[in-house]
This record gives structure tokens, sequence and C-alpha cells, in this order.
């Protein structure tokens, strides 16, 4: 009996010693710890998330990740890349959304890949999710990079430069975000004053707060000039109700009922009956 507790004892405390190491071992920091960061640029922001190896004294490219075949830049998990506007890189599109980031290097240049496969990874790369593919020249850093880095750059009011470098190599891809056009586009449509809907929304406003009527009736008409709806119809015709200028407010009512009518709104057409008939008490 001693035997039997004395063994069942050395297994449980065994037992116990290995579940303890392997419980520190998950404890560990990660060889390639994990990197994330986010850059806003001219009217777009880049989100970039890799893992982050380090050299240790090894031969990097042309060894540790060969040449010619894909690898994940980065470790453990595929970096990914996403912008949430259209933008250029290196002068060739990439369209707005999420990426992962694959790299083939050679001896003097890297291709990059740009994935739109959520899933890809070195080992289930298909070419036929690629959404973008550049080669870029390599360039021999000054000082050894101990740990691969992914920074951002030189940020002006539509590029930036965003750089990847390992051991003693990097290359630098130019990410262009389109400004003047959006811009000018804005200021344009600011200097040619307010539109048919800012007219209609501050005329709403003034007629749902009950304040200043005849500068509301003046608003909904402006709005009512530049574009008719039976939005801005209907509610010139309830500001002219408010007034007391019930003939005119009917005739404004039926002209949105109709308009309504014409583009199959049956809620607008059902509303604008009841104002009309409320309207005709009124005039009693």
């Amino acid at each position: 009996m001693r035997f039997t507790i004395t063994s069942f004892c050395l297994i449980f405390l065994t037992f116990f010693a290995s579940h303890s190491v392997e419980a520190q071992m998950q404890s560990l920091p990660s060889s390639s710890p994990r990197a994330a960061f986010s850059q806003q640029f001219a009217l777009t922001t880049v989100k970039v998330s890799y893992g982050r190896p380090g050299v240790k004294g090894r031969e990097i490219f042309g060894n540790l990740v060969p040449f010619n075949k894909i690898w994940r830049a980065g470790a453990n998990a595929p970096t990914t890349f996403s912008v949430d506007d259209d933008i250029t890189i290196n002068g060739e599109a990439l369209k707005k959304g999420e990426y992962v980031v694959l790299v083939q290097p050679s001896a003097d240049s890297w291709d990059i890949i740009f994935n739109s496969n959520p899933k890809t990874s070195y080992s289930n790369y298909l070419s036929d999710d690629n959404e973008l593919v550049l080669s870029v020249s390599t360039q021999r850093t000054a000082d050894l990079v101990e740990t691969f880095t992914i920074s951002t750059s030189d940020i002006k009011d539509s590029r930036m430069k965003m750089t990847m470098a390992w051991e003693n190599t990097q290359v630098t891809l130019d990410l262009y975000n389109e400004v003047d056009k959006e811009m000018k586009a804005e200021f344009a449509q600011k200097l040619a004053g307010p539109t048919s809907s800012d007219y209609f929304g501050y005329a709403r406003y003034l007629y749902n707060s009950d304040q200043k009527m005849e500068e509301a009736l003046t608003y909904i008409s402006r709005s009512v000039d530049m574009n008719k709806g039976y939005g801005n119809l209907r509610y010139k015709g309830l500001i002219l109700a408010k007034l007391g200028r019930y003939k005119e407010a009917i005739d404004w009512l039926t002209q949105s009922r109709d308009r309504a009518a014409t583009y199959r709104n049956d809620d607008y057409v059902r509303i604008n009956e009841a104002s009309i008939a409320e309207v005709k008490k009124m005039m009693k």
C-alpha cells in the first residue's frame, strides 16, 4: 500500500509540474511582437498591423527569408493594410478597402503584393486575389535595422511615404490621395451659395419651431425656385396656411400631392390630402 501511495504521489507531482511549466510557457513574451498604427494623410487614413521579428544575428534576406518566394512581410500572422479612400501607390491605383500585404523579395527588388483575401498567407497565396502588385527597388540602410519596421514619413497635403525595413534592406512606397479635385468641388459648391436643400432645411426648422413664418416663406420659396420636390412644395403650402393664405396653401399642397403621386409615394399623397382637408376647414 505504501508503494502505491508513493507512486501515486510521484505521478501527481510530475503531472502538476509539467502543467505548471506549460502554464508558465504560455506567458512568455512573443519573439515577434505584434504592432499596429493608424496614419492620417490627405483626406484618408491608413491602418497597418504586422508582426515584428528580429534579426538576432541571423542572415535574413536570401537565407531566413528566401529570394523569389512569398514572405508575409512580418511574422506569426498576416500583415494587414487598410485605407478608407481610393489612393495610388507608386502611381498605381489601389481601391479603398483592407488587404493582406505579402512580399516576394529578390536580390535587388521586392514585389509588394496587396491581396484582397483576408485569410491569405504565404502558405495559401493565390495571385487571382491580388489587387495590386508593385516591383520596388531595394535600398541599403545606413545602419542595421534589428527589428522589422513599417513606418511612415514625409507626410504632406496629398501624399506620404511608407517604408519597410529590416536588417540592411529597405523599400519605400509613395502613397497619394487626390485632394485638389475634392477640395475644388467642395469650395465651388460653397462659393455658389446655399442649395435648394439648405433653404428647405432652414425653412422647415422655422416652421416646426413656429417662428418667423415670413422668413420661412422666403427660404422655402428659394428652395422651390431652385428645385421642385414634393417635400418643399408641401412645406410651402403648410407655411402659407400658417400665414392665413389658405387658397395659395391649397394650391401648393395640391402640387405636392400630384408630384408625390407621380413618384408613387402613397404616404405623401395621403398626408397632403389630409392637410388640404384641414386648410379647407380653416377657410370656413
